[in-house]
């Protein structure tokens, strides 16, 4: 049995197309539809080889055992869904081509608590027109009415059907709304309506996008008593950026006894907060299990999963899917106003060791619902820009508790220095002049891995450096 808990009709809420309509008969397989996928957090993933035809694959695995059927969130789940319109008032029917390797739901998703989903099965191979009506769609999870009320359905969905710890084949060749105006609200050939969702996008040919990632991490040193930074020699590496972020990262042993740990990641600075963050859109490959992490201060990092594949994998990061490590028993929740930035780190399962590196390529990575606060907004499909510009400010590194700095004029600036788990280490305020400065900012400051805001009239820099 599969069941699904509410907060999946939220998993194509990034993708909201505009209601304005385009002739009936547009399809909504092609190239220029959005589709993504979402998952479980119990290790259930999708994968979308292909938009046109739609080809998708759900890797589900079992249920969780000894648990109640009314906790419904112990049941296990995959989907994908296309960008959509918000207004479904006069949809009439849906046409379909396709194969199916096991029953699949076609689901009505609607958002408002209480209104749940409708559901049409889909077997083997389909071609047909649905029509819309309780005959066809019978209501499923969280529905408390047994009429449609298509005014309350916000999007279409392809869901896991009933069978688990197995693999779901789907192959799609049309999918066409119609409604009774004789318009489709969904995207279709020729101009069309224009999503209306914006996002970042943190894989871009921009400079300034790309100077915001960085690797970084830490290995036992030779006696295994402490840690050293990982540098290019141990492999740590960004090889390429654009069109596929590329990254090395070494993972060795970790010395358990005495709580000494190996660690590495792939960090992109991204706003001055996470502030409305719905979710992220990752297209990537990793030959180990990944997690894509929002950390908190204090050591407290939320993530959620992302299973290897040495293909292109699609994976939707809600932000309700975000949790602790198992072993954090922090009882805190994540704050997204104290975040500013994601990374992509080995997950907990996966062990380090000696000379084990991971490659990862990032085909794309899409943040949802967070105002970079820049001057030029750019619509959905292309990226944003830079986040943070740095206006030629540069920090030329601390050593023995003294900052260096390179400002582009005389003025007030205010200092902070973080660790990379987001704890402030040193703030200050300083009037610097144009050109080289030296301040002190702390001396008790230990070596190893900072991260220096420096933010002045109209100009920010928020850049990783090495404390000598």
């Amino acid at each position: 049995m599969v069941k699904k808990f509410l907060a999946l009709a939220l998993a194509a809420t990034a993708m909201v197309w505009a209601a304005e309509p385009v002739m009936d008969g547009g399809s909504l397989i092609g190239d220029e539809v959005n589709w993504a996928g979402l998952a479980d957090n119990f290790g259930s993933s999708v994968s979308i080889t292909s938009k046109n035809p739609l080809i998708a694959s759900f890797e589900l695995v079992k249920s969780l055992p000894n648990k109640e059927d009314t906790t419904e969130t112990n049941w296990v789940w995959a989907e994908v869904s296309p960008g959509y319109t918000a207004d479904f008032s006069n949809l009439e029917s849906i046409e379909i081509e396709g194969t199916f390797s096991k029953s699949t739901r076609l689901t009505l998703v609607g958002i408002p608590t209480g209104v749940g989903a409708f559901i049409n099965v889909l077997s083997g191979t389909v071609n047909k027109t649905i029509e819309i009506n309780t005959t066809n769609f019978a209501p499923s999870w969280g529905s408390t009415e047994n009429a449609i009320d298509l005014s309350k359905m916000t999007g279409i969905s392809f869901t896991s059907g009933g069978d688990e710890n197995c693999i779901y084949e789907i192959n799609i060749t049309k999918l066409i709304l119609h409604t009774t105006g004789g318009d489709n609200p969904g995207p279709g050939p020729g101009p069309g309506p224009e999503p209306t969702a914006e996002y970042i996008e943190l894989i871009s040919d921009d400079e300034e996008m790309q100077e915001n990632w960085e690797v970084m991490g830490a290995k036992l040193n030779n006696e295994g008593d402490d840690t050293e930074n990982l540098t290019e020699a141990d492999g740590l590496v960004i090889n390429s950026y654009y069109p596929i972020l590329e990254a090395k990262l070494p993972f060795g042993s970790s010395n358990e006894t005495d709580d000494i740990w190996a660690w590495v990641s792939l960090s992109s600075y991204i706003a001055e907060s996470l502030e409305g963050l719905d979710s992220i859109i990752i297209e990537y490959e990793a030959d180990e299990d990944m997690a894509v992490v929002i950390s908190m201060p204090g050591d407290h990092e939320f993530s959620v999963k992302l299973s290897k594949s040495n293909v292109k994998k699609t994976v939707t990061a809600k932000i309700g899917q975000f949790s602790l490590p198992s072993w954090d028993k922090w009882s805190g929740s994540l704050d997204l106003t104290k975040a500013d930035g994601i990374s992509f780190a080995p997950h907990e399962d996966v062990e380090g060791s000696d000379g084990k590196i991971i490659t990862i390529k990032l085909h794309s990575v899409k943040v949802y619902g967070v105002d970079d606060e820049g001057d030029d907004p750019y619509p959905n499909s292309k990226p944003k820009g830079a986040i943070a510009k740095s206006a030629n400010i540069a920090v030329t590194g601390i050593s023995a508790g003294k900052l260096g700095l390179n400002v582009p004029s005389t003025g007030n600036y205010s200092i902070a220095v973080y660790s990379v788990d987001g704890r402030m280490l040193a703030q200050t305020k300083a009037n610097l002049v144009k050109g080289i400065n030296t301040l002190p900012i702390n001396k008790n400051l230990a070596h190893g891995i900072a991260v220096v805001r420096v933010q002045g009239a109209n100009t920010t820099l928020i850049k990783k450096i090495s404390i000598r």
